[in-house]
């Protein structure tokens, strides 16, 4: 960019066929990581928006008017992420397509079900400064992880392989 921009969120959308039945993400509830399945799908033909910011201080920023009227923020989980992870699952069958976030750069998980398909967005978020790149890192699994919970165990070696990769990369 030609000017500074402080704060800047640029948001990565990805449409999941709703055969796929569910939305989880680790919550960080009381210090301590629960996973949730979101109340996302229960309407039709749209369900509820959701979004699950990455701490306290980007929950102020969403309520803070910059992305348009406040009244427009429903959906906002009382908690944070305990890991920028969004699964989208298939109980039956264990199928799953995961999204896992480079941790310094993403702010929150959100989404909505649409008509045909269900919305997981996720962003890439910091600081633009003149000159300068602004770089991130996700990664898309898509394979079977069994049922919940089960399936926890799976995407914790996930989260392992994805981080010790973000180690690698940034030692060269």
């Amino acid at each position: 960019p030609h000017t500074a921009h402080k704060d800047f969120d640029f948001f990565f959308a990805s449409y999941i066929v709703e055969d796929m039945e569910s939305t989880w993400v680790p919550a960080l509830i009381d210090g301590h990581e629960q996973w949730r399945k979101l109340d996302n799908r229960g309407t039709e033909p749209w369900g509820r928006m959701y979004g699950v910011p990455r701490d306290e201080e980007y929950r102020q920023m969403i309520f803070d008017g910059r992305y348009g009227d406040v009244k427009d923020s429903a959906g906002i989980e009382a908690y944070c992420y305990s890991r920028p992870i969004i699964v989208c699952h298939k109980q039956d069958t264990g199928l799953a397509c995961v999204t896992l976030i480079e941790p310094e750069k993403n702010r929150i998980l959100c989404g909505q079900k649409h008509q045909y398909e269900t919305a997981h967005d996720f962003t890439f978020s910091g600081d633009l400064e003149p000159g300068e790149l602004l770089t991130g890192k996700a990664r898309l699994v898509v394979r079977k992880i069994g049922a919940f919970p089960d399936a926890i165990r799976e995407l914790d070696r996930m989260w392992d392989e994805f981080k010790a990769a973000l180690a690698g990369d940034n030692q060269h």
